[in-house]
Parts: C-alpha cells; sequence; structure tokens
C-alpha cells in the first residue's frame, strides 16, 4: 500500500496492477495475501526473483527505509487514519486515485 502510494506520487503510474483491498486490518493485495497465507505470523524469506529497474528499485528502497521499522501493528494504525482508507467500505478496491490523493503531499525525500 504504501509503496503503490509512493510510486503514484513519484511517476503517476501504479507500481503494480493488483488490486487494494480494505481490510479490517488494513490494505491487502488479494493475491500476495494468498501466495503468503501459510506463513502465517513467519517472516517471508523467499520471493520470486523479479527485475526492477533502478527508479523503481530506489522508491521502494526509500518507502522500506520510512516504514520497514514499523511493527504490523503500529502499520495498521498508520492506514487506519489515511483519507483513502477511511472513504473505502470493509472489502473493496481502495481506488489509486484516492490513495494518490491521500499520499500527494508527503512525497519521501531523503
Amino acid at each position: 500500500y504504501f509503496a503503490q502510494a509512493e510510486f503514484l506520487t513519484q511517476t503517476n503510474r501504479a507500481l503494480f496492477r493488483e488490486n487494494i483491498l480494505r481490510w479490517d486490518y488494513g490494505p491487502v493485495v488479494k493475491e500476495v495475501y494468498d501466495a503468503y497465507k501459510s506463513n502465517q505470523r513467519f517472516p517471508i524469506t523467499e520471493a520470486p526473483d523479479t527485475h526492477i529497474d533502478t527508479d523503481t528499485e530506489y522508491i521502494l528502497k526509500k518507502v522500506y527505509k520510512k516504514y520497514g521499522k514499523y511493527s504490523a501493528g503500529y502499520l495498521v494504525e498508520l492506514t487506519h487514519r489515511e483519507i483513502a482508507w477511511k472513504e473505502t467500505k470493509k472489502d473493496e478496491v481502495i481506488p489509486l486515485q484516492a490513495i494518490k490523493n491521500t499520499f500527494s503531499d508527503c512525497i519521501l525525500d531523503f
């Protein structure tokens, strides 16, 4: 969710095409959830090899630097404060434009 938001604000393009849903504990990409739900509370240690261009990698590293230090619980709190979250009904798609509008004033500059 945060990576998608940052990518939208930096490039005016989506980072990925899958929808982000509003679930009780935060935004969820169902395809990713389904792929890794068997991990339960354990960290994901392997992921498919994917080519990422330098600009995308830079943005993802910025997002990780800002949000990677927080617990899952705190990230839930953060997402529940966002306008895009508040204005989307449970189990519905959070519109990309709503995500972009929510984060357009807080581009990560390092």
